[in-house]
């Protein structure tokens, strides 16, 4: 057994738990092992140094990791040969290691004749994960030591290209999360930035908002507000939740586009305001702003093909600006006849529901002419086998739409039904934003409904408006 090994010999929980005289709290005798991952000599070591304040503390810093790290520096670190110290803090920047991810760290192949030994040598610092493909971890403490040495033997521009390297690997292979921490760690913004612009959309279609907000909540607030990108995800992320505060992000990042002359990224930000007011469904009078705005944008379109994302948001948001602030508008019908066109390229079944609805609206509340609502809404519908897919906003809105549809033709058990599926999708998703209009919907057919129960019904969901609205 090497001196490596020697020190690095493990400690159980249960042991964990009975070490030492002292009584901190279960969560601190929890948190210092996982912290050393059972590494027997450094949580006698962490025990030993906690103060008084200390014992009941759930993470580190801890008040000995600079004398544990110090017995890391001697006692595991200087054994090592220099290539191996060079390796082992490269790879700790990333946040579990791969032969494939420490080639394109280290620059060099056959990574896994390196990794495999060290793991057997270096015993709880670096442990073997068994998946299918062999992938390690350094124990949390070991990392940290390692991450301290790469900051402070390396340069600054070198120690950035070496977290920008790490972050396209793990964001070529899905592994996005891991790419902001690592990005975030090492205050590369504007590759950050980059990267969450990239990722956002797709994130945001599935209805993953949440995971969006919490890359947004790594970057500072002063690099996030003058960053037009981040801004506009960060409407993005917020619309699910906060309609007011969503909006509010989408006219920022309006504005700074506006003075970076980029009309690709101010159309963009333009078509989430007018989107983002529809979804509000209160003040429509503020689209006659926007409508303007939007005309001069539109105006010149040869570097914004009709076909593509941004001409097919920008016509979706045009045509409900108009519906909605200015319907007897002249060219309201010209906008109306490329949304059909426009829904049929849509592959999308979020996408093509949430740009969309309108039409729907436009053809039930504005025309009356129900045969073609009827259309649009098998053209909205996807085919039951992919409803479970749609992001929940999307879902919710379907469900207001069939509920708007089966209630027009007096189905009022049918509306019943697709109003349920609104509010158990609401309920499950957490996104209340909508909650007026799916309560709203009952009320609505029980006024028209002859029979007295239904009537007489209808006050149970309109009580609960007041709350939720």
């Amino acid at each position: 057994m090497t001196g490596v090994q020697t020190c690095a010999l493990p400690i159980s929980l249960a042991d964990a738990r009975c070490a030492g005289s002292r009584k901190p709290s279960t969560e601190t005798i929890g948190a210092l092992y996982d912290w050393v991952d059972g590494w027997a000599a450094g949580f006698v070591c962490l025990l030993g140094g906690l103060g008084e304040g200390n014992l009941s503390r759930g993470s580190p810093p801890w008040r000995s990791e600079r004398l544990l790290f110090d017995y890391l520096d001697a006692e595991v670190f200087e054994r090592l040969e220099s290539v191996e110290q060079d390796f082992l803090c490269r790879i700790s920047i990333l946040p579990s290691v791969t032969p494939e991810a420490a080639e394109a760290i280290i620059g060099t192949s056959d990574v896994a004749a390196v990794l495999e030994p060290m793991a057997r040598r270096l015993g709880t610092f670096i442990r073997e994960v068994p998946p299918s493909t062999p992938t390690y971890t350094l124990s949390p403490v070991f990392r940290a030591f390692l991450s301290e040495r790469l900051r402070n033997t390396t340069a600054p521009d070198a120690l950035g290209a070496l977290a920008r390297t790490a972050a396209d690997f793990l964001s070529g292979i899905g592994r996005v999360d891991e790419a902001v921490a690592v990005l975030a760690g090492h205050a590369e913004w504007a590759a950050l930035g980059a990267l969450i612009f990239r990722e956002a959309h797709r994130r945001l279609l599935k209805g993953e908002a949440e995971s969006v907000l919490a890359w947004l909540q790594s970057v500072p607030p002063g690099v996030l507000e003058q960053d037009p990108n981040l801004c506009y995800c960060m409407g993005g992320a917020k619309t699910p939740v906060d309609f007011a505060e969503s909006l509010r992000w989408f006219e920022r990042a309006y504005a700074l586009f506006s003075d970076r002359r980029d009309r690709i990224g101010m159309l963009n930000a333009w078509s989430a305001i007018v989107e983002t007011i529809f979804f509000e469904w209160g003040d429509f009078s503020k689209l006659r702003h926007w409508i303007s705005a939007g005309e001069r944008l539109l105006q010149d379109d040869t570097d914004i093909p009709a076909e593509g994302a941004v001409g097919q948001r920008a016509a979706s948001a045009m045509f409900n600006a108009l519906m909605h602030s200015w319907p007897d508008h002249p060219e309201i019908g010209v906008w109306a006849q490329r949304m059909w066109k426009i829904l049929r390229e849509i592959d999308d079944d979020s996408e093509r529901l949430l740009l969309g609805a309108a039409l729907f609206i436009y053809y039930t509340k504005w025309l009356g002419e129900h045969f073609r609502a009827e259309i649009v809404l098998e053209m909205l519908c996807p085919p039951p086998e992919r409803l479970p897919q749609l992001s929940s906003m999307a879902r919710i809105l379907l469900a207001i739409l069939k509920c708007t549809y089966h209630w027009n033709r007096y189905e009022l058990e049918a509306a019943d039904g697709a109003i349920q599926d609104g509010i158990e999708t609401a309920q499950r998703s957490g996104i209340q934003t909508w909650d007026f209009l799916l309560h709203a919907q009952p009320v609505y057919a029980g006024l028209r409904d002859r029979k007295s129960t239904r009537l007489n019904s209808s006050h149970i969901p309109l009580s609960r408006m007041p709350s939720s609205a």
